[in-house]
């Protein structure tokens, strides 16, 4: 007979983190002692001196007029240092940037984490009317250019598994039928770009590319994003000669090397 797996877990530090994550959950950048303690089930005074302890150490802020809290300025630090530490958010910086000031949209970079797409790093569109998502946004892998494309490169038992599962809407155009959605993700596969519209956001287009590591695997993928009225026929192909060039450039640097036809 097995021996049960330790629980290693320390029930006052669980606590503590999940009163952290209470603020990813809500989506929210600020909160109360007793907004907190309702969502996890904690007693007011067992909330309070977990919020207490975290605003010492900077985790939190409280507003001293509202008395709400405030994710702290130790999170930046460490989300900073959590990014510099991510080699492929490294290598890719200056090509996002680049392809943003080269075609005035929002661009986006995601991973598969999970069944989700993971946006981990972003730049702005300099257009007044653009699409807006911050970094570590999740998005269901069937819709939105970034999030079919990973999905498009995962292995066949992935994909699979996950055509098990519910397919959620967003829009009147997500695809949320397996049939239809596997031929979508072939037709990715083989022009080696999604070209993506109001699947994810009304009236949003997205362009998106590959990425790839020195093994040839699909590890990342990269999109410009914006409007539907900036998509139109006359600007699409130059877009998706710039998306893929920038996957190609950031696949080179984690030392990808394509191989000729015939190889």
């Amino acid at each position: 007979m097995s021996n049960p797996t330790p629980n290693y877990n320390i029930a006052v530090l669980e606590s503590a983190l999940k009163v952290l994550d209470s603020f990813l959950d809500n989506g929210s950048a600020e909160s109360t002692m007793s907004a907190i303690s309702e969502q996890l089930g904690l007693t007011k005074n067992r909330t309070f001196r977990i919020l207490a302890t975290l605003t010492q150490h900077s985790y939190l802020r409280q507003d001293t007029e509202t008395r709400r809290y405030h994710l702290g300025p130790k999170l930046i630090q460490l989300g900073e240092h959590a990014r510099k530490g991510f080699k492929l958010v490294e290598v890719a910086s200056l090509v996002l940037t680049r392809l943003a000031e080269q075609t005035g949209e929002t661009i986006f970079l995601g991973v598969v984490d999970g069944w989700e797409m993971l946006c981990i790093d972003r730049r702005e569109s300099s257009h007044s009317i653009r699409l807006n998502a911050q970094v570590g946004q999740r998005v269901p892998l069937h819709m939105g250019g970034v999030p079919k494309t990973l999905l498009a490169y995962q292995s066949t038992a992935f994909i699979q598994e996950y055509l098990k599962r519910p397919l959620a809407r967003a829009t009147d155009l997500t695809l949320d039928d397996p049939v239809r959605l596997c031929q979508a993700l072939e037709e990715i596969r083989k022009r080696g770009v999604c070209i993506t519209c109001g699947d994810l956001e009304p009236e949003a287009c997205s362009i998106a590319a590959p990425i790839r590591d020195h093994s040839g695997a699909v590890v990342a993928a990269i999109s410009v994003a914006g409007p539907e009225t900036r998509f139109g026929a006359a600007n699409v192909p130059r877009i998706v000669e710039a998306v893929t060039q920038a996957a190609m450039e950031i696949s080179r640097s984690l030392g990808y090397v394509e191989q000729k036809r015939g190889e």
